[in-house]
């Protein structure tokens, strides 16, 4: 998680929750919460008028920026790990 976090560090589109040491073992992470809508509810994403393209968009390019360009990729994609919020 924290190299995921190093890696995109300048891209302002991705942001990668706190992780809590303290709380955490190695059968626990604990996270920093984020007010975010799952990347898999489409109704959600609609009503916060979230464009969806841009979403997959940007996800396929964070995918294949980790695989092509820093040969290590997040190997627990699902919805939970795919957050979207309104920045402005």
């Amino acid at each position: 998680m924290e190299r995921f976090k190093h890696q995109f560090a300048e891209e302002p589109t991705v942001y990668v929750p706190a992780v809590f040491h303290e709380y955490s073992t190695q059968r626990v992470l604990t996270l920093e919460h984020v007010d975010a809508i799952k990347a898999s509810r489409f109704d959600l994403l609609d009503e916060a008028g979230l464009d969806r393209v841009e979403i997959a968009t940007r996800i396929t390019d964070l995918v294949m920026k980790q695989v092509f360009v820093f040969g290590f990729f997040h190997g627990d994609p699902h919805p939970e790990t795919f957050m979207c919020c309104r920045t402005t």
